[in-house]
């Protein structure tokens, strides 16, 4: 539900499907027929080698990367097991046997948090020699590496660009435990951290700023086979971002959409644009042919052209063409859309 109230917002998404526990349930009963059936899931996520897990055995764990494998095959999904990566000792240990007892391919399995400790970043860096795509979490603390670090240290071990990929965790929750593994309290991990990590490894030298953006680009698309995202070329996604000379946000788009102008959000978190007149560019002629009035406001919405401006204190507006979406004002303020008919034009005191 969450992913599809998103993606009315705007917003692309897609979900795996499973939690910490191997043994968690599923929407359809099995992993499989999850990624078969239900366009938004990619794939299945387990925890391994941490005490929130169901602690399963390695046989477990190849049963449900098996799942994950066979329902991509089926579906033409990226059919993997993202791998919550914990502090626990025995690391990557479970993967690296199934590969070495089993036919599974490497592909299937996809660690993430690997930067949490040495230990278990120095095992990741092997499985990634191996062939392996490994996921690096930013915004991580404590005995965690550093992303510009962690990014260096597989870099010079030989590890290609295109096996790493960066996320953030982002609005997700984020536990605090003592050093007895207590609960002490919970804080949310932000989205922004993506974003700050991808600078700071062109700041450290690590990486140029064209390098870096693959790390939360193309090399994520390629690990998930979204064919439609992650580079700016005919037929993909208009999913684009404008940054400033410092390197600040100023804005995005989303598949075409404007969801940021000047660095600040215009679009809620329900999906309904709320955008400031001054955010349009202005249109030498106006369409409405109830108002002569030379000085619109030009919008562009889905391909077809809304045209609004202000006369004698009423807001109205009128379609270039077609059966599109009413555009409802509250004062300067875009608040809601319905069915529209070619051609009407509708007031508001």
């Amino acid at each position: 539900a969450k992913a599809r109230g998103l993606e009315e917002e705007g917003i692309s998404t897609w979900i795996y499907s499973g939690s910490y526990p191997a043994d968690g349930g599923h929407i359809t009963g099995t992993l499989r027929s999850d990624i078969v059936l239900i366009d938004k899931i990619l794939g299945g996520k387990v925890a391994m080698s941490d005490h929130r897990s169901s602690m399963p055995s390695t046989q477990a764990y190849a049963s449900l990367a098996a799942e994950a494998r066979i329902g991509g095959m089926l579906s033409g999904k990226a059919g993997v097991l993202h791998i919550h990566m914990g502090d626990g000792k025995r690391g990557l240990e479970p993967v690296l046997e199934i590969l070495e007892t089993t036919e599974l391919p490497i592909s299937v399995f996809r660690p993430t948090h690997v930067n949490r400790n040495p230990m278990l970043y120095k095992q990741t860096i092997q499985f990634a020699l191996q062939g392996g795509i490994i996921d690096l979490t930013c915004g991580m603390t404590g005995s965690a590496i550093p992303v510009p670090q962690a990014v260096k240290q597989a870099l010079d071990a030989g590890v290609p660009l295109e096996r790493l990929t960066l996320s953030s965790d982002g609005n997700g929750s984020m536990p605090k435990f003592n050093e007895n593994n207590e609960l002490i309290g919970l804080t949310a991990a932000a989205p922004r951290y993506l974003y700050e990590e991808m600078l700071s490894i062109v700041k450290a030298g690590v990486l140029p700023f064209e390098k870096a953006l693959q790390l939360i680009t193309c090399n994520v698309a390629d690990a998930l086979k979204l064919e439609d995202k992650g580079r700016i070329a005919v037929g993909k996604d208009a999913d684009l971002i404008v940054w400033n000379d410092d390197l600040t946000l100023n804005k995005v788009f989303a598949r075409g959409r404007l969801m940021v102008d000047e660095g600040q959000a215009v679009v809620n978190y329900d999906g309904e644009n709320h955008l400031d007149f001054d955010l349009f560019l202005f249109y030498p002629r106006c369409l409405c042919q109830r108002c002569k009035k030379r000085n619109c406001l030009y919008l562009s919405i889905y391909s077809y052209a809304v045209f609004l401006h202000v006369h004698a204190g009423r807001s109205f507006w009128s379609t270039a063409a077609g059966l599109y979406r009413t555009i409802i004002l509250n004062k300067n303020r875009i608040i809601k859309t319905k069915g529209l008919f070619l051609n009407e034009i509708v007031l508001f005191s």
